[in-house]
């Protein structure tokens, strides 16, 4: 999710062009992370060159960058789980970026095709089917 503070201009806006999101200061996860990876990418989907993006901070911490944009300190693009808190209480609001969805995969790793005990298996066929559920 792209956040914003609540006093960010663009907080107001109901929709953003990419151009828009250029002149913020972004507020970015460590280089080399996994989010860091998958936020690149969507911001090279969206037509922007993450090397040209301004980046006033760099943290590891999700819950950090989410205290950076409620402080006002610029926007950033987090999961939907570190920021459900602060959406809830009003200090952070979404940014829309019409047609643009950023979306996780997760995966399933194991030694074996098939799972060695009955509660293994159970597991896998659980984590296959669940959905996760953040009302936003």
């Amino acid at each position: 999710m792209i956040i914003a503070s609540d006093d960010n201009p663009l907080a107001e806006r109901k929709t953003l062009a990419s151009q828009d999101l250029v002149s913020q200061p972004f507020i970015m996860p460590e280089a080399g992370s996994g989010l860091r990876e998958l936020i690149d990418g969507f911001l090279l989907r969206i037509g922007m060159d993450p090397e040209r993006i301004k980046v006033s901070m760099t943290l590891g911490n999700p819950e950090l960058i989410v205290q950076m944009v409620q402080s006002g300190i610029g926007i950033s693009l987090v999961s939907k789980w570190s920021v459900f808190r602060a959406i809830k209480d009003g200090s952070v609001k979404l940014l829309n970026v019409p047609g643009k969805k950023l979306r996780r995969k997760f995966y399933l790793v194991s030694l074996e095709k098939e799972s060695s005990t009955l509660v293994a298996a159970k597991f896998r066929d659980f984590i296959k089917g669940y959905r996760f559920f953040v009302p936003l």
